[in-house]
């Protein structure tokens, strides 16, 4: 039946599993997964852990072994020196000094074999000895005050002052390449090149001359002033977007302010207000005016100037135009941002309060009639935010006008421009609408002064 394609293959292949476990005693072919206990999840653990560290170990094995010329071979294998150096008597008769010969030998006895010791030994033995004068005259066969022998690659070079070389030319000097910190210091000595970190003159209380000129120049290092990457539109969008929305949810102005100086930086501050701006007059009714706290805040707090406030707001007044295509409420909520700004005092504390700029940012406004609607719609948000610290409103009304006045902004010939035959009446209803009809005399003054 197992082969029967008249049966529909389900049933054919469960008559076929149950053939293959009879033939296996009834045994399952594999075994099905349950749920485990929690002392079997920790012998898989355990086990899996076990398995881990002989890896490692048999890794760190091979390692040991093989790779970079080690191994067995490197343990019987050490450096021979290349230089034998004996404090030589002075002519004045002062002491000798031991051979670092043996001292080498009795420090490297306990490291090398037999072999190699013996091998060091012959090769010590054959070098020429090289002697230091801590003093006292030069000539051949000797070094001078200050001077100093080296044996290097097979020829004797000499330094300092009345230093000879024993076999060799009377005051040859050979400069040797220095590891002295010093070294670039001293270009202008003209006695001789400078002491490299094997002289003897290096660290002698008793030698002033050599090294002092060239040591006391303070070698001043101004550090290096961090830069501030300039991040870009499309990051500053999400950055704004994100600390906006979170100052909406939680109210924390220290919060804002945080992320604000940690992670925008104070290049970017500038287009970064403009995107917040932007991004807050896109939000609901309700979450336009929560960011009024936010901003006036960073500006009371000194995170923000006047200065970052007025370019922010000055891009953003500039495409206000398609801005109110999408949000016909834009400039409203725009000059409240501004009213507010500019009632704390710190945009400006002259009669324009700060806001002397939108007369250059409202000519790049397209449309007269938003022009005079922007400037009406700031004039009265900033007589509203007065009122919290002006009580009486006869003052409020004079800094209004003294606003109106530093802006020099033509609302009537803007209005006209926009509809001549019905200009004025729409102009009328719109400082009614929002309690300005007292500026009403001097815009009429000012169109008759002009005619």
């Amino acid at each position: 039946m197992s082969r029967d394609h008249t049966l529909p293959a389900r049933v054919r292949f469960m008559i076929q599993d149950l053939l293959e476990q009879r033939a296996n005693n009834w045994k399952a072919r594999r075994e099905e997964a349950g749920a485990k206990k929690i002392s079997e999840i920790h012998q898989d653990i355990e086990k899996e852990e076990r398995a881990k560290a002989e890896a490692q170990a048999a890794a760190r094995d091979r390692r040991g072994r093989g790779g970079g010329g080690g191994g067995h071979r490197d343990r019987n294998r050490f450096v021979a020196p290349v230089m034998q150096m004996t404090m030589a008597p002075s002519r004045h008769g002062s002491g000798g000094g031991m051979s670092r010969a043996s001292a080498q030998l009795e420090k490297l006895a306990n490291r090398g074999t037999a072999s190699n010791m013996e091998r060091f030994a012959n090769r010590g033995a054959n070098m020429p000895n090289v002697r230091l004068g801590p003093g006292g005259g030069g000539g051949r066969g000797g070094v001078g005050a200050n001077g100093w022998k080296s044996m290097s690659g097979g020829r004797m070079s000499s330094r300092g002052a009345g230093a000879g070389v024993s076999g060799g030319s009377e005051g040859a000097s050979l400069r040797p390449r220095s590891r002295n910190a010093f070294a670039a210091l001293d270009t202008d000595n003209k006695e001789g090149p400078a002491p490299s970190s094997g002289d003897v003159r290096r660290g002698n209380r008793f030698n002033t001359g050599a090294l002092g000129a060239a040591g006391s120049q303070a070698v001043k290092q101004t550090p290096a002033q961090p830069v501030v990457p300039k991040m870009s539109d499309a990051d500053l969008k999400r950055k704004a977007k994100s600390i906006v929305s979170e100052y909406w949810s939680i109210r924390s102005l220290t919060e804002a302010k945080e992320c604000i100086v940690d992670e925008v930086k104070t290049p970017n501050y500038t287009k970064f207000i403009e995107m917040a701006v932007r991004f807050s007059i896109d939000g609901k009714v309700d979450q336009r005016a929560h960011s009024v706290p936010l901003f006036c805040g960073l500006l009371e707090e000194g995170v923000l100037s006047a200065e970052i406030i007025n370019e922010a707001f000055t891009a953003v007044i500039a495409d206000l135009d398609n801005i109110e295509m999408d949000n016909p409420r834009a400039s409203e909520f725009v000059a409240l941002y501004l009213a507010t700004l500019a009632a704390t005092g710190k945009l400006g504390s002259g009669a324009d309060a700060g806001l002397s700029f939108l007369t250059s940012a409202l000519e790049k406004i397209e449309m007269p009639k938003r022009v005079v609607k922007l400037v009406v719609l700031t004039l009265h948000k900033y007589e509203v935010a007065l009122a919290g610290t002006e009580e009486n409103e006869g003052s409020r009304k004079a800094n209004v006008m003294s606003v109106f006045k530093s802006l020099n902004v033509d609302l009537v010939g803007k209005i006209m421009d926009f509809n001549p035959m019905r200009g004025m009446s729409v102009l009328e209803d719109l400082l009614k609408d929002n309690k300005l009809t007292y500026i009403l005399p001097m815009l009429l003054w000012r169109k008759s002064w002009a005619k």
